[in-house]
């Protein structure tokens, strides 16, 4: 068999010696894979081919010799492609950072947080998307932040960064001493109560032990459920966690919710000692929204991806969200963490206190001093105004400490609970002889028996319910209750439902 002939033009683009001109011409005439990466390669391929070139072989173009002096000459000279080409540059896993590199000069933020979220980058490549405005508690949360990335966060960014996230670099216990310096310098309260919560020994070792019980409906009843529970009951540190995942589509609050889950198991896995309990909570809460991010970026098709990119909001958690509320003990001291409306409750001496206040609208507009007229502040409590899976700075928690008695019981509950049962059934509920007791004594209701309640109550009664108030009316009809000769009433609320998008998605995966 003859040997296969040589490309002229291939060799003509290997030649050193080949004018600017004719390997634009080359380029022009020719198609060839083999080519056009000797093109990207060739010292003299002019910067409009190589810009041309980019999209296709951006590897082979980040190593060109002439690229220093072409980004010189001009600095957003590959940042200039189409909005759809540079989304699939960035989502590209085979990317090198060289090239990665390329796209950040003149780059729309959105685009930036977007390859903030590959695992491979280095901690110098996050320092520099710092310097491109990505937020810092997002870079922060990625598990090759190192010292090097706190000091330049606090360094060059010191100035921009609101409050919340001067807060978040005062905690974190990998804070070198030059930032924590900078911070040291921050005229904001809240940063300065931080930094000195750090020096406060820990507290004496408690002299009882922990009793502890949890359980979801998936446990209890069966069938798909987006709510976790987490028990930790190990020394120095026990830790409890209930997670009610929130879905915009089917299922995609089991995401959230396992993520933090995941993410909070793996942080306590390396525990040795006594914790900052604030550094813990932001830092895990941090990384499982970085966790998150990456699971729903990761599930987009780059058609779908390209659509979104183009919305205000562009990057969102496909509606993957979650509220959460946990208990760190150590010795004497208990730290409460929440987010959203899961609560945290204490009862101490035949008294019931929640120890937590929901992150609901009228919760966020008390906070911003905006007045609420008397007849909507019911409606505005039931709406959730943070969680884990929103925004950045909506995964910090709201913290709280107490000191423990011996006798104190808490409870730890999502809206499943607490919106169906008054103070006093809560309070009897820890007043049971165990934990255990007290679970077993909770009736749940699957996802589908609400669903399908819901269903019923529509139809036969026309009257529009949410599915947190179909729980009680799912569990009498699916006889979870014995109320032979009784007469029960069932409070029936909650209009405030999109019904064709809401049965468009319940139909498809449950129906």
């Amino acid at each position: 068999m003859d040997e296969a002939r040589p490309d002229p033009a291939l060799a003509e683009a290997s030649d050193p010696n080949t004018t600017p001109e004719r390997l634009r011409t080359l380029y022009s005439q020719h198609g060839s894979l083999r080519l056009r990466q000797a093109l990207a390669q060739h010292p003299n391929t002019p910067a409009d081919v190589l810009f041309r070139l980019f999209p296709a072989l951006p590897n082979h173009v980040a190593e060109h010799p002439a690229l220093p002096r072409l980004l010189s000459d001009t600095p957003r000279l590959f940042a200039q492609h189409s909005q759809a080409t540079l989304f699939a540059l960035a989502a590209d896993p085979t990317l090198r950072e060289s090239a990665l590199s390329l796209l950040v000069p003149g780059a729309p933020l959105r685009l930036l947080q977007l390859v903030s979220l590959r695992p491979d980058l280095s901690e110098p490549f996050l320092i520099t998307l710092a310097q491109h405005g990505v937020d810092v508690d997002w870079l922060l949360a990625a598990p090759q932040a190192g010292p090097a990335l706190w000091c330049q966060a606090a360094q060059v960014r010191h100035s921009q960064l609101p409050s919340q996230n001067q807060i978040f670099l005062s905690r974190e216990p990998h804070v070198p001493a030059p930032a924590r310096q900078i911070l040291a310098q921050h005229p904001d309260a809240q940063v300065q109560q931080s930094l000195r919560f750090r020096e406060e020994p820990p507290t004496a070792q408690a002299a009882w032990p922990i009793r502890y019980a949890g359980t979801t409906a998936e446990r209890l009843r069966g069938g798909p459920n987006e709510d976790r529970v987490l028990m930790w009951p190990a020394d120095p540190v026990a830790l409890f966690l209930v997670v009610d995942g929130m879905s915009g589509a089917a299922h995609t609050g089991s995401i959230a919710a396992e993520a933090l889950c995941e993410t909070v198991r793996a942080a306590l896995s390396q525990v040795a000692g006594p914790l900052c309990a604030q550094d813990f909570f932001h830092r895990t809460f941090c990384q499982a929204f970085h966790a998150i991010a990456q699971a729903v970026f990761h599930s987009y098709d780059h058609a779908e991806l390209f659509q979104r990119h183009q919305r205000p909001h562009w990057f969102d958690t496909n509606g993957a969200g979650a509220t959460t509320a946990a208990v760190m003990i150590q010795g004497t001291r208990a730290t409460i963490a929440h987010l959203g409306d899961c609560r945290v409750y204490l009862r101490r001496d035949g008294q019931l206190t929640c120890l937590t206040q929901d992150h609901s609208l009228l919760w966020l507009m008390e906070q911003t001093q905006q007045k609420v007229p008397p007849d909507l502040r019911s409606q505005l409590h039931r709406v959730v105004a943070r969680m884990l899976g929103s925004d950045a700075v909506s995964a910090s928690p709201t913290l709280t400490r107490i000191d423990l008695r011996p006798q104190d019981r808490l409870l730890l509950c999502s809206d499943g609970v607490h919106q169906l049962l008054s103070s006093d059934q809560l309070g009897s509920l820890l007043a049971a002889d165990s934990p255990q007791a007290a679970v077993d004594r909770i009736v749940t209701a699957t996802e589908r028996e609400i669903i399908e309640t819901m269903r019923f109550i529509w139809e036969r009664m026309k009257i529009i319910i949410e599915p947190s108030s179909a729980v009680p009316a799912a569990c009498l009809l699916n006889e979870q209750l014995d109320v032979s000769g009784k007469r029960v009433g069932v409070i029936l609320s909650g209009g405030n439902v999109d019904v064709e998008a809401m049965f468009a998605a319940l139909s498809a995966s449950w129906l």
